[in-house]
C-alpha cells in the first residue's frame, strides 16, 4: 500500500510502498532515509513510539496528533503545531521546539531534558512529572500548564509567562526565573531552593511550604503572598517583604513573623520567647552571637513590621 505525506500546501513531499503500510511506517522511512518533512501534514496521525530521532519536521502540522512515548530526541520541530498532541512520555531530549505550539498538549512525563522551547506557546499543557532540567523556556507561554511534580532544575525561564500555572511539588532548584510571571501560581511545596527570582512577580502566588533557600529575591514582587511556612534561610529579599542582611558569622532574614539566622528558622514570636539553654544549643557560638545582636535585630523588626511582636521593643 502506497501512503504520500503532503505539505501544507498539499504536495507530496514523500511517498513509500510495502505490505501492511502506515502513517507511522512512511514517516520512519523518511526519517531513516533524511527526508525533510518541514511544514508536513500529519494532523491527527498516529505516531505512537515512532522512531523520529533527529527528525526535521519544522513547521509541521501535528495537531492532535498521537506522538505518545515516540522517540523525538534532537528533532526539530521548530514552529511546528502540537496543539492538542498526545506525547505522552516522549523522548524530546534537546529537541527544537523554539516557536512550537503546544498548547493543550499532552506532555505528561515527556523527557524535555535541556530541550529548546524559548518563545513556545504552552499554555493549558499537561507536563506533569516531565523532565525539563536544564531546558530553555525564555519567553514561552506556560500560563495555566499543569506543571505538577515536574523537574525544572537549572532550567532558563527568564520572562516566561507562568500566570496560574500549576507548579505544585516541582523541583526549580537553581532556575532561572527573572522577569517571570508567576502571578497566582500554585507553588505550594515547590523546590526553588538557589533560584534567581529577581524582579520575577509572584503577586498572589501559592507559596505554602516552597523552599526558597538561598533564592534570590530581589526587586520580587511578593504583594498579598503567605510566606509563614516558606523555607526562607538564605535568601536574598526584596526589601519589601522579605529583608535580608549580613551579619558577622551568619546572615538574617526577616519578615512580618519570620526570621531566619544561619540555618535557623521560627517565628518571631518563638525567637522572642527563646530561653538561653535554647539558644545556646544552636550552635557553640550562638548564644554569645545572640546576646550581641539580639536587641538590635528586634529594634528593626519593630521598624519593618510595627505589629510583628504585639508591641514595642
Amino acid at each position: 500500500m502506497k501512503i504520500e505525506i503532503k505539505n501544507n500546501l498539499g504536495e507530496v513531499i514523500f511517498s513509500h510502498s510495502q505490505e501492511n503500510n502506515s502513517v507511522k511506517a512512511t514517516v520512519e522511512q523518511a526519517v531513516r532515509q533524511g527526508v525533510e518533512l518541514r511544514y508536513a501534514n500529519l494532523r491527527g496521525a498516529n505516531l505512537r513510539a515512532a522512531n523520529l530521532e533527529s527528525a526535521n519536521l519544522r513547521g509541521a502540522d501535528l495537531r492532535a496528533a498521537n506522538l505518545g512515548s515516540a522517540n523525538l530526541e534532537s528533532a526539530n520541530l521548530e514552529s511546528a503545531n502540537l496543539e492538542s498532541a498526545n506525547l505522552r512520555s516522549a523522548d524530546l531530549r534537546g529537541a527544537n521546539l523554539r516557536s512550537a505550539d503546544l498548547r493543550s498538549a499532552d506532555l505528561r512525563s515527556a523527557n524535555l531534558r535541556a530541550a529548546d522551547l524559548r518563545a513556545a506557546d504552552l499554555r493549558a499543557a499537561n507536563l506533569s512529572s516531565a523532565d525539563l532540567s536544564s531546558a530553555d523556556l525564555r519567553y514561552a507561554d506556560l500560563e495555566s500548564a499543569d506543571l505538577r511534580g515536574a523537574d525544572l532544575r537549572g532550567a532558563d525561564l527568564r520572562a516566561a509567562n507562568l500566570g496560574s500555572a500549576n507548579l505544585r511539588a516541582a523541583n526549580l532548584e537553581s532556575a532561572n526565573l527573572r522577569g517571570a510571571d508567576l502571578r497566582g501560581a500554585d507553588l505550594r511545596g515547590a523546590d526553588l531552593s538557589s533560584a534567581d527570582l529577581t524582579s520575577a512577580n509572584l503577586e498572589s502566588a501559592n507559596l505554602r511550604s516552597a523552599n526558597l533557600s538561598s533564592a534570590d529575591l530581589e526587586s520580587a514582587n511578593l504583594e498579598s503572598v503567605d510566606l509563614e511556612s516558606v523555607d526562607l534561610r538564605y535568601c536574598i529579599g526584596n526589601s519589601k517583604q522579605v529583608f535580608s542582611l549580613q551579619l558577622p558569622l551568619w546572615g538574617v532574614v526577616i519578615t512580618e513573623n519570620q526570621m531566619c539566622i544561619g540555618c535557623q528558622q521560627h517565628s518571631i514570636k518563638e525567637w522572642k520567647d527563646l530561653c538561653d539553654e535554647e539558644i545556646a544549643e544552636m550552635d557553640t557560638k550562638a548564644l554569645h552571637w545572640w546576646s550581641t545582636y539580639k536587641d538590635m535585630l528586634f529594634i528593626i523588626i519593630n521598624q519593618l513590621f510595627p505589629t510583628a511582636l504585639g508591641e514595642r521593643q
